[in-house]
């Protein structure tokens, strides 16, 4: 199994990255794209959905999965809402971490559940959803 992850890691490293000069949706729909096209057309979807499934009964796997997959993920989408919310973009009392959650939470309950497919367009749904919701009230 560890190989399988060191193997997950190294192929998705470059996933995360995002242009520094985008806005804050282009951005995470960048983000989230990205996420839903490696699950849809690569083997990383079935090797997450396994991965997941060892997580729920091996420590090691789960550790692994939130130190090189999950954490670093998390971190580039939070310092982009937290700078947008810093910029007044978004309001300032939202909660950051749910706000993330609620970003990627859609993909993996696809991905796992496989009730609707990771489509061309969710991303940018998901997102421009989101935001709506979060701008600041005049």
């Amino acid at each position: 199994m560890h190989v399988a992850l060191d193997s997950f890691f190294t192929r998705t490293r470059d996933t995360i990255a995002v242009d520094p000069d985008a806005s804050l949706a282009d951005s995470l729909t960048v983000q989230l794209q990205a996420l839903c096209a490696l699950f849809r057309d690569t083997a990383s979807g079935r090797l997450m959905r396994e991965l997941a499934a060892f997580a729920q009964n091996d420590p090691d796997v789960r550790d692994a999965l939130e130190e090189h997959w999950l954490r670093p993920r998390r971190a580039v989408a939070m310092r982009l809402v937290t700078e947008a919310a810093e910029r007044g973009e978004l309001r300032a009392d939202i909660d950051v971490e749910a706000v993330v959650d609620q970003l990627f939470a859609p993909v993996y309950h696809r991905l796992l559940f496989g009730h609707a497919p990771l489509r061309e367009g969710l991303a940018a749904a998901l997102v421009g959803q989101l935001l709506t919701g979060l701008r600041p009230r005049n």
